[in-house]
């Protein structure tokens, strides 16, 4: 028989503390770049930042330790402040949420225990999905507003539309191989409340 060293439960708290070491690993690059937009469009932002902006961890969102790679130079009198230097309150509910996973288990013993790691572990993963694919692009946009309206010395304008298009957040492997972590924490949880078990060695 496995030992119950290798147990499911085990496993999955294994998983579970990978997911919450890869919160140390960039998550996302916020890039701004007015070569995204359309070639009718007569606007060049002064100063404003052509690469990335900000590459967060997780930690750094749910912290508000995101710091920025590069500042504008010129975007008016001063460039705005930046806009990551609040926690992220669904990156850091998602953190929380996995801690919870990994303390479920001890405090409710039996499936009851595993079934609301399992709980926990899902509702971790939905947070960080709404913090990264919601919540930053739109906190990066507002940050690109701001520096337009910032340069109005300029009287340049912006469609809404082409200010989608001069913000690009890319998902880093950080991020994916935390949501792995969970998926695969989230499987042996469930599996272990239904009472499965690993083969015999």
């Amino acid at each position: 028989m496995a030992g119950p060293g290798f147990s499911l439960l085990n496993l999955a708290r294994g998983l579970t503390l990978a997911a919450l070491l890869c919160f140390f690993l960039p998550w996302a690059t916020v890039s701004c770049s007015s070569a995204r937009l359309n070639d009718t469009v007569e606007f060049r932002m002064s100063g404003a930042p052509s690469e990335a902006i900000a590459r967060p961890s997780g930690f750094a969102l749910a912290t508000g330790g995101v710091r920025l790679i590069q500042v504008p130079p010129s975007a008016g009198a001063a460039p705005p402040a930046n806009p990551f230097a609040r926690p992220d309150p669904l990156a850091a509910s998602g953190g929380l949420l996995i801690l919870a996973a990994l303390a479920l288990p001890f405090l409710l013993r039996g499936p009851r225990g595993r079934l609301a790691a399992l709980g926990a572990t899902l509702l971790a993963g939905g947070f960080l999905c709404l913090a990264i694919f919601v919540r930053l692009p739109r906190t990066a946009q507002d940050y690109a507003a701001a520096l337009i309206s910032g340069d109005a010395a300029r009287g340049t304008r912006l469609d809404p539309a082409e200010l989608v298009r001069m913000i690009e957040v890319r998902t880093e492997p950080g991020f994916w191989l935390t949501l792995a972590a969970l998926a695969g924490a989230a499987v042996l949880l469930g599996l272990s409340a239904r009472g499965r078990s690993l083969p015999a060695a």
